[in-house]
């Protein structure tokens, strides 16, 4: 019986880890996920970075922004292609990310209370 229960275990909590890929429904743009941190809040904090995985180029400028039904944020990349959402409520959003001359990044990601999360957006360019 050990030798059933024991791999059906490991197996459920390799199944249930919180980092994840997702591609958008093109299969252009790429955002990964990890989870970095827990806070002692009701709030959540996003790091990401935005840059051409082909490249390896960081996308200064590019805008990110994250929706629901009630609210909307938005930020620009700094010089090396990182952004961040400080104190937002916990919940399910609409997350876009764009460039000019890039492919654009449409998906949803949902953050938990007391969540840090740190995404990487991966966008290549339309040559």
């Amino acid at each position: 019986m050990k030798r059933i229960i024991l791999p059906l275990v490991f197996g459920l909590l390799s199944f249930s880890c919180n980092n994840s890929v997702t591609k958008n429904k093109h299969d252009y743009a790429i955002i990964e996920r990890k989870n970095i941190g827990i806070m002692d809040t009701l709030t959540v904090n996003v790091y990401g970075k935005v840059f051409d995985p082909k490249t390896k180029w960081n996308l200064p400028q590019a805008d990110v922004r994250l929706s629901n039904h009630q609210k909307s944020y938005s930020a620009y990349c700094d010089k090396n292609g990182e952004f961040k959402f400080n104190h937002i409520p916990s919940g399910k959003y609409q997350i876009r990310a764009s460039f000019i001359g890039y492919t654009g990044l449409t998906d949803s990601v949902e953050f938990k209370t007391g969540e840090i999360v740190e995404l990487k957006i991966k966008m290549w360019a339309y040559y």
